[in-house]
């Protein structure tokens, strides 16, 4: 009881320093949100969402996709940050798909979304195939599938940095 009343005398910004610096408490911004898809059964269909996350003051993207290619239904998740790649190596990312008591997981750097859009052809995103859609997020028309995201912010950079934006 006596912790719970010092806290509410500290400044805020302080006691979250103190207790990432001194103590290195993990500091983790989560998401999660369900994402609908529209029946895979149906070649022409394409799904897609956006979610902007503000977290530690940056603003970071989530963006969801199914569609189809050579008849094989495809569903991509991926994280990127409005900031720049130095910015971004700042950063861990956790992304998950799940549903019907399974879910698979993909763990990185978020990608700057100032670099261009090989997201969606590199191993940074996390791509569910085929048969796996229906799964995860169920034997229906329309799957659907729980997205979560955790951000986290590291105190020592990610990655060798090389700011590709100039």
């Amino acid at each position: 009881m006596f912790w719970m009343g010092v806290l509410c005398c500290w400044d805020i910004p302080f006691l979250v320093s103190h207790l990432t610096d001194y103590h290195k408490a993990d500091m983790i911004c989560e998401f999660k949100c369900r994402f609908l898809i529209a029946d895979v059964n149906e070649e022409e269909t394409c799904t897609w969402m956006v979610k902007i996350i503000n977290c530690y003051g940056k603003y970071f993207c989530v963006h969801a996709e199914a569609f189809f290619q050579a008849s094989t239904p495809i569903c991509v998740v991926f994280l990127s940050l409005t900031g720049n790649h130095a910015e971004a190596c700042n950063y861990s990312c956790s992304l998950e798909i799940g549903g019907n008591g399974r879910k698979l997981t993909f763990e990185g750097i978020p990608r700057s979304i100032r670099e261009s859009e090989r997201s969606l052809e590199s191993a940074d995103s996390l791509i569910v195939l085929g048969s796996m859609v229906h799964s995860l997020g169920g034997e229906t028309r329309e799957p659907k599938l729980e997205i979560t995201c955790r951000i986290r912010k590291s105190q020592i950079p990610m990655c060798a940095c090389v700011d590709k934006t100039g």
